[in-house]
């Protein structure tokens, strides 16, 4: 039964339905009947049973504490996204997984202190990780040395082609740079992996803004749009 409750909590992340994932993982966490609320929420409110209680079992859980990082970084809610990866830190300083997210998270406050201390913690610990190279990327890319972030970028994706965020975050560098053509094939790349990724999607809206071939602009923009509505529309069906 278990395994459905996390199964669950990854379907919502994976289509952006963050609100939800977040609710059945607190509820795991404090101690509270989690499938009640999967039922509620995926029959309509209609009456299914009991399946699992808890009392607080997951408390200590290391993936639902990521997990939940994860969601509210989705959420660009950055200050408990942050708060949830420092515990997961302190608790493991050894952790690599989920760690480029909250590079992410480090690069968008402009915190170049704390990038800096997480990129010489991830290389001491494994510099062979494509973890490793998208933090240190997100370094460099902080410094405006966006010729040196695109190659710890590409260093990730010689360690795993299907790596996303490499892909995305690749397509900012050359976006800054300025070759769009290499901006469009990075971000083309990232759709490809999971064209649910709207942030590939709105850059390649915006990179053919900046050629000013409007029409594409456009057309990518909606895709941005139209994968929004999709998330909207989860959270209030599964909120009936």
């Amino acid at each position: 039964i278990g395994c459905i409750i996390f199964f669950c909590v990854h379907l919502f992340l994976e289509n952006q339905v963050n609100e939800n994932a977040i609710m059945v993982m607190e509820k795991l966490i404090h101690g509270t009947t989690a499938t009640d609320t999967i039922d509620h929420e995926t029959n309509g409110g209609a009456g299914g049973g009991e399946i699992l209680s808890t009392t607080g079992m997951f408390v200590q859980s290391p993936y639902i504490q990521s997990q939940l990082a994860v969601a509210h970084y989705n959420l660009r809610d950055f200050d408990e996204a942050q708060r949830h990866f420092i515990a997961l830190s302190e608790r493991d300083s050894l952790r690599l997984d989920q760690m480029d997210i909250y590079s992410n998270i480090l690069y968008v406050k402009e915190d170049r202190v704390s990038l800096s201390q997480l990129a010489h913690r991830a290389v001491k610990i494994d510099k062979y990780r494509p973890e490793t190279c998208c933090i240190v990327g997100n370094y460099y890319s902080l410094k405006a040395q966006h010729e040196k972030a695109v190659q710890y970028f590409q260093r990730a994706l010689k360690l795993d082609r299907s790596y996303l965020s490499a892909w995305t975050l690749m397509g900012h560098e050359y976006v800054e740079m300025k070759n769009t053509a290499a901006a469009i094939e990075a971000y083309r790349r990232a759709v490809d992996i999971n064209e649910r990724d709207y942030r590939a999607w709105y850059g390649l809206g915006q990179t053919y803004e900046i050629l000013n071939m409007l029409f594409y602009a456009l057309f990518y923009f909606n895709k941005v749009s139209f994968f929004t509505f999709f998330y909207w529309v989860g959270v209030h069906f599964l909120e009936l």
